[in-house]
């Protein structure tokens, strides 16, 4: 499963509501994670106001996806009222 993760697929289908947890816990991000993630985008700018070279841009979009995540695995709640909507366009 951490390969796929790494590969960027993010679901699994289960039959089994007992099996939820163990196929969500590979793809939902860490608390490692989303620290780094919120740390990220507070000292970048949600709209990257603060990036200052090239390799900032690739780091905010992951922190974004990661946040995104954790919203979507109810792991953090939405910055906002209509972030999640703003996150899957």
């Amino acid at each position: 499963m951490a390969e796929t993760t790494a590969m960027g697929h993010t679901a699994r289908l289960s039959l089994e509501p007992e099996q939820l947890p163990i196929i969500n816990a590979a793809p939902s991000p860490s608390e490692n994670d989303l620290a780094w993630a919120q740390r990220t985008v507070a000292e970048l700018g949600e709209d990257g106001a603060h990036v200052s070279d090239g390799s900032d841009l690739p780091k905010l979009a992951r922190a974004k996806k990661l946040l995104h995540l954790g919203t979507l695995f109810y792991l953090t709640p939405p910055p906002h009222p209509g972030a999640a909507e703003r996150c899957s366009s």
